[in-house]
Order: C-alpha cells, then sequence, then structure tokens
C-alpha cells in the first residue's frame, strides 16, 4: 500500500469515528448533510480512484473498497454516498481532457448518479437534448455534477419515421451516461425508506436540457483514455464490489456494537452477563467468521482480477470467469453480512429493537444492500448458469 493510500484509510477512520456519533440525524434527515459529504471531499475520498493529473490519489479497486467500508462501519449512509460518488468519478477515464479538468478541476467536486436508462437524449445542433426522471439518486442530493443514464436516440428511424435508440453490435441500447451540473436538474423528495434512510435516494428530473456532446459517456462503448487500476478494472464488477464493501462495513460495525453491549448487559432474570454465555460465545464467534472469510474472499478475487490486469493500461480487460467470479465474491458477501447482522441483532435480544440501538439501524442498512440489481438474489442465476458452462448475458458483470 502506498503511503497516499494509507494516509486516506487513515483520514477514512478518523471520519467514521465522527459520523458514528451523527447516524441518528443522518437517519433523520434523509440525505447526507453537506457538511459530511464536504469532509469526504476534503479528505480526497470521492476522488482517490482517479489518478493524481485528474487530481485523485490514484488507489487500486482493494484500497477504493477498504476506504467504503471504512466509512460504512462509522455510518451506513456516508459509506453509500461514497461508493456512488467514486464509482460515478471513474468515468473521468473515459471522458476527454477539457471535460475531465471543467468537472474535477474544484478539489471538493462531488459527482452522483444512476446509470439505469430513465432519460432520453435526442441529437440536437451538436448538442444532446435530455429529458427525463430518475429514481435511486443516491447522493445527488451532495452532487455538483449528476450522471443520467440516458438511450441515445439517434438511430435509424422507425416505420413511422420515429427516432429508435443507438444499439451495440449486440442489438442493446448503447446507455450512455449525460453529465450535467447540478443546477440543471430538479430533486424530488421521494426517499422514505426502510433502510439506508440517510442516502437521499429520491428521485431527479431533467427537463429539456442542452448538454454539449462531450458530456455524454458510455460504460459499453466509449474507450478507456487513462491508465488506471480502476479505469481499468470492470465497471459493473467494481460497483457491485462497492455495495459489497458498504455491506461488509455495516456488518463489521455490528459485530464492534454487539460486542460492547454483550460486554455491559445481563438479561432480566440472568446473573451472567450476556457475553458470559455460551450460546451467545459460540453464536457471535460464527456471525464475525462470516464477515470475515466474506471480506477475505471478495478481496482475493479482486487481487486475482488486478493481477490478470497487470500494468492496467488502457485496453487491459478481464475475462469473463474472472468478472463471474468477482460478482460471485460481491452477491456473497453482501448477503453473508446481512446474515451475520440478523444472528446479531437476534442475539442482542429485546434492546435492539429500540431506535436507540445501532443493531436495529445496522438490520435495515445491511438488508437494503442486498436489494440491489448488482447483489440482489437474482444475481446467482447468473453465476450458476456461467459455472455450469451456459450461456450468459455479460453485458453487466
Amino acid at each position: 500500500m502506498t503511503k497516499m493510500a494509507a494516509a486516506l484509510l487513515h483520514r477514512a477512520e478518523d471520519l467514521a469515528a465522527s459520523f458514528r456519533l451523527r447516524s441518528a440525524e443522518i437517519e433523520q434527515v434523509r440525505y447526507l448533510p453537506d457538511d459530511i459529504a464536504a469532509a469526504m471531499a476534503q479528505a480526497g475520498l470521492y476522488r482517490a480512484p482517479l489518478p493524481p493529473d485528474c487530481g485523485g490519489a490514484g488507489v487500486d479497486p482493494a484500497t477504493l473498497l477498504r476506504l467504503i467500508e471504512t466509512i460504512a462501519g462509522g455510518d451506513a449512509a456516508a459509506g453509500w454516498c461514497l461508493m456512488i460518488g467514486a464509482t460515478a468519478a471513474i468515468s473521468a477515464g473515459r471522458l476527454p481532457d477539457r471535460v475531465v479538468h471543467q468537472i474535477f478541476s474544484d478539489p471538493l467536486t462531488v459527482t452522483a448518479g444512476v446509470f439505469a436508462p430513465m432519460g432520453r437524449a435526442l441529437p440536437e445542433d451538436g448538442q444532446w437534448r435530455v429529458r427525463g426522471c430518475w429514481g435511486w439518486g443516491s447522493g445527488t442530493r451532495n452532487a455538483h455534477w449528476i450522471f443520467a443514464g440516458c438511450l441515445l436516440m439517434d438511430g435509424p428511424p422507425d416505420a413511422e419515421g420515429r427516432p429508435t435508440p443507438r444499439r451495440l453490435p449486440n442489438g442493446q441500447p448503447d446507455v450512455t451516461m449525460m453529465i450535467l451540473p447540478a443546477k440543471d436538474v430538479v430533486f424530488h423528495d421521494t426517499w422514505q425508506a426502510m433502510g439506508l434512510c440517510g442516502t437521499g435516494s429520491g428521485d431527479f428530473e431533467v427537463r429539456d436540457v442542452a448538454i454539449p456532446r462531450d458530456h455524454a459517456v458510455s460504460l459499453f462503448s466509449s474507450p478507456v483514455l487513462r491508465s488506471g487500476a480502476c479505469f481499468a478494472f470492470p465497471v459493473f464488477a467494481l460497483l457491485g464490489l462497492g455495495i459489497a464493501a458498504v455491506a461488509l462495513g455495516i456488518a463489521g460495525g455490528a459485530v464492534r456494537d454487539f460486542a460492547t453491549l454483550a460486554g455491559a448487559k445481563t438479561p432480566q432474570g440472568s446473573s451472567r452477563r450476556l457475553a458470559e454465555r455460551a450460546t451467545v460465545q459460540a453464536e457471535f464467534a460464527q456471525a464475525e467468521a462470516m464477515v470475515l472469510a466474506a471480506r477475505s474472499h471478495l478481496h482475493a478475487m479482486v487481487e486475482a482480477a488486478m493481477a490478470d490486469l497487470g500494468e492496467a493500461k488502457p485496453g487491459s480487460t478481464v475475462s469473463l470467469q474472472r468478472r463471474v467470479a468477482l460478482r460471485q465474491a460481491a452477491t456473497h458477501a453482501a448477503h453473508a453480512s446481512a446474515d451475520a447482522v440478523k444472528r446479531l441483532y437476534t442475539l442482542a435480544g429485546g434492546s435492539a429493537v429500540f431506535a436507540t440501538s445501532p443493531l436495529q439501524r445496522a438490520f435495515r442498512d445491511v438488508h437494503v444492500t442486498t436489494q440491489h440489481m448488482m447483489t440482489a438474489p437474482a444475481t446467482w442465476e447468473v453465476i450458476g448458469r456461467a459455472g455450469l458452462g451456459l450461456p450468459v448475458d455479460d453485458a453487466q458483470i
């Protein structure tokens, strides 16, 4: 690990400790307070994966995941927003220098966005005319630049003369991220959720806004223009791993919080502290082992992929087999974390049901991570098909 990466991890640990004290506040306001987002920006966390010439630290994927996990161990919503912002920033690897400078020249820039193609972009006078409404806009309330997934409506007209989406050679739409300043985006207060309440993952809307052609980037067809470990790494794999890192951070925090509770609590009708019960000791050890094993497996798969990439220059690729293994590690880590937190929540007894208990928040938060399309139960089917030698659609693996 480089000195810069170690310094970033140290800053993340300090921030996580302070965020932990504000988790109730973050959950209550339902989006990340601006000063918390600013603190992560000032620490260089959002742009950590960008190379120095883009104002970042050039950390590798393994270090980025540790940063996300560390912040999530303090507050899950902060960790989730960091994950969204950092993975959005990685699009810089496919953008021309002028656009990179425009977006990232300010060291406090925060990015966020949604890949799902809920918008339409029509060509107009050398620009794109964008409109649409996107859900799940995590972290967008704090962002200066918004990345919004769109269909490029410049394909051949249909039988009735209407524009159709641009398509890839495999026939799928070439989903493209349109990059807009936050001032051109309308935010809707729609985020009322069970968990990850403080992520501000509400809807946002773009109402007929023109953007320059070079403010569009496709994760499928736009080439990688810069060297860098995170730029060369499969982007959808990194997103899934980032979600898993949040889950691991939540689970690690739950292990810590349960240990504190068990050392202090004497259950009603008992003369022994919770920690002194043999059944509690065994269950706790198993829950902790689940988290440790999931983390180790995830990082082993990341290191193997990085070894395949070598110097991580533009054009470097990771095999489908390796990408499937990365998705398997991410999905497993998210679900193993949820299972571990559930065990700890149950072991805590009635103490865990109160709003003041960090374990009930961890229980709610971690179960949101298993619902994301990158780590949801349906991903096991794709992983299983690939493992059994059956054909799979690998576009988003």
